[in-house]
C-alpha cells in the first residue's frame, strides 16, 4: 500500500551526466574532450578555444592545449557556436557596438525532457590564459546565462591554464514542460590567440512529483495512519 500511494517522479535525466561514458550522449563542437578529475566520478566535461595548427599559447608549440585534435568552431557566421548554441548570430558578442566580439569557441550539448519546476544542476570551472574578455557560457532553451570570464579567474589554473574560477555551482529551474536543450560553452574574444577552457561535472535534473501522484499520498498515508492505530488498538 505505501508503495501504491507514494508520488510517482515525473521522468527527467540527463544521459552520462558525470562523463563518466566520455562523450557519449552529447553533441560537440569545437575541441571538446573529458580529462580525469572533476568534483563526482573520474571523469570531466573540458571544452577549449584552442587551436590545432597554431601557436595559440606561444612559447608553447602549436596545439599544445587542444585535446580533441578539433580547433575552435567560428563564432558570428552561419552554423557557427551560436547556431549550435540555439542562439542568435551576434548573441555571443559581448559588446559589438564597441567591436568586442566574440571570434572562436567550442561547446557541448543535450536535449531531454524535463517538467515545469524540474531543477537542472551542474559544476562548472572556467580556466584562462588570457587576460582579455573571453568567457564561459551555458545556453538553456535558447537563453544565454554567462557564467565567468577572464578577469573571474583569480586560483592557479591547472591543466596548462594561468588562472581558474574554481569549481562553482550552477542551478536553473524550469517554468515549462517538455524537451530541453542545454549547451556549454567556451569564446575567445576580440582574438583567436590564449586559450581559455571550460570544465563541467555533475549535471542532473531533480524531477518534482507529478500532481496528480501528490493528490494520490495524503489519502495512502492516512490509511496508512488508521491501519497503524487498529493494530495498536
Amino acid at each position: 500500500m505505501l508503495a501504491a500511494a507514494m508520488p510517482v517522479a515525473a521522468q527527467a535525466q540527463v544521459t552520462n551526466g558525470g562523463f563518466e561514458s566520455g562523450l557519449s550522449g552529447w553533441s560537440v563542437l569545437g575541441d571538446a574532450s573529458v580529462l580525469a578529475g572533476g568534483t563526482q566520478g573520474l571523469s570531466q566535461l573540458w571544452l577549449t578555444t584552442a587551436s590545432v595548427d597554431f601557436d595559440d599559447d606561444f612559447p608553447l608549440a602549436a596545439g599544445a592545449l587542444n585535446r580533441s585534435g578539433s580547433a575552435a568552431a567560428e563564432v558570428g557566421v552561419p552554423g557557427g557556436v551560436e547556431a549550435f548554441a540555439g542562439l542568435a548570430l551576434g548573441a555571443l558578442d559581448p559588446n559589438p557596438a564597441e567591436a568586442i566580439q566574440a571570434f572562436e569557441g567550442s561547446a557541448a550539448r543535450q536535449s531531454f525532457t524535463a517538467n515545469a519546476g524540474d531543477v537542472l544542476t551542474f559544476q562548472w570551472d572556467f580556466g584562462t590564459r588570457d587576460s582579455g574578455a573571453d568567457f564561459a557560457f551555458v545556453a538553456i532553451d535558447g537563453v544565454l546565462f554567462k557564467l565567468a570570464s577572464s578577469p573571474d579567474a583569480g586560483l592557479p589554473g591547472t591543466y596548462g591554464n594561468d588562472f581558474r574560477t574554481g569549481w562553482a555551482n550552477f542551478t536553473h529551474t524550469f517554468s515549462g514542460s517538455g524537451v530541453h536543450d542545454v549547451v556549454f560553452g567556451v569564446v575567445d574574444v576580440n582574438d583567436y590567440s590564449v586559450t581559455s577552457t571550460l570544465a563541467v561535472d555533475a549535471v542532473s535534473v531533480s524531477a518534482v512529483p507529478e500532481p496528480g501522484a501528490l493528490a494520490l499520498l495524503v489519502p495512502g498515508l492516512m490509511v496508512l495512519g488508521l491501519r497503524a492505530r487498529r493494530r495498536r488498538g
